[in-house]
């Protein structure tokens, strides 16, 4: 595999445009059986109803069971089982689905477990709160498909949006009073004006543009002041957040795909590859060709 496959969203998949979905994980099974191993353009809500098994997200590995939910967000790597028996559901939805009726385009901002700089990606659920959880999960799909869960069911006509975004709402504030598998701190999740953006636009250039005068020049604001209020909300300088992005998009390649060393120095915009190589091992201690060793033992 000389690349990492890109799930993008099906935006017209009942007709017209709709930027929201509830999946049941077996309908996802004969795809995953093929590319167990996938990046989501798109976020995505996974709530575990039965099975016990273990799901790669980017350079951790989650031990999901009954009542496990995992937030995933655009650029995320997962790694399934190809025979997964999970099942349960996975609620994906686009940034764009909720802002266009909010408004406010720091929304997103107000739910930490959606945001780059996350403690952690995985909750576990009291009982209580996983039956609600599953019973709006269940309205939400309800609504796409029909009362009787069938793809090909209801029309887009007849779909709701504005009860899609309701319930989706709903959602994420009962995600919120989750109890996370660590502490989130919520003052450090509070992104500034600038942080966010700054965050987004690494996602999207990270892979080409690792100066700060890049990042401050799109922002409009001096590298000095983006350092510091980097600093003082992710808890790392500018340089230190783009290149722990850079050494886990390099792992990624290294795990998942067969690129040569110098494919990959190529991809990823190093002189060469034995800059790559050198950069690397400053970062994480051993060389590219060591850590892919490592992984495939």
């Amino acid at each position: 595999m000389d690349r990492i496959p890109v799930k993008n969203f099906f935006k017209r998949k009942y007709g017209n445009e709709l930027l929201i979905d509830l999946i049941d994980m077996n309908y996802i099974k004969p795809s995953l059986a093929q590319q167990p191993v996938n990046r989501f353009n798109f976020y995505c809500i996974t709530l575990i109803a039965e099975g016990q098994e273990e799901i790669g997200l980017n350079d951790k590995s989650i031990m999901a069971g009954r009542g496990t939910l995992i937030s995933g967000i655009p650029g995320d790597v997962w790694r399934w089982n190809r025979d997964t028996q999970l099942q349960g559901y996975i609620l994906i939805f686009e940034e764009e689905f909720l802002l266009s009726f909010f408004n406010d385009r720091m929304f997103l901002q107000k739910f930490p477990y959606l945001q780059r700089n996350r403690y952690t990606p995985l909750y576990t659920l009291d009982d209580k709160l996983y039956e609600r959880i599953c019973l709006v999960m269940r309205q939400i799909r309800d609504e796409i498909h029909g009362d009787e869960y069938n793809f090909r069911k209801t029309s887009l006509q007849e779909i709701d949006q504005h009860v899609l975004r309701a319930m989706l709402y709903e959602t994420l504030v009962l995600i919120k009073r989750a109890d996370a598998v660590g502490i989130i701190n919520e003052k450090e999740s509070s992104l500034n004006r600038y942080v966010e953006p700054f965050a987004k636009l690494v996602e999207k250039n990270f892979t080409e543009q690792r100066n700060i005068q890049f990042y401050a020049d799109l922002l409009c604001i001096t590298p000095n002041y983006l350092n510091k209020i980097v600093k003082q909300t992710l808890g790392k300088n500018v340089k230190s957040y783009i290149s722990e992005k850079t050494v886990q998009e390099i792992k990624n390649l290294l795990d998942y795909t067969s690129l040569p060393v110098a494919e990959i120095a190529e991809k990823m915009h190093f002189e060469s590859s034995s800059y790559l190589v050198r950069w690397f091992r400053i970062q994480t201690g051993i060389t590219p060709l060591q850590y892919r060793g490592r992984a495939n033992r």
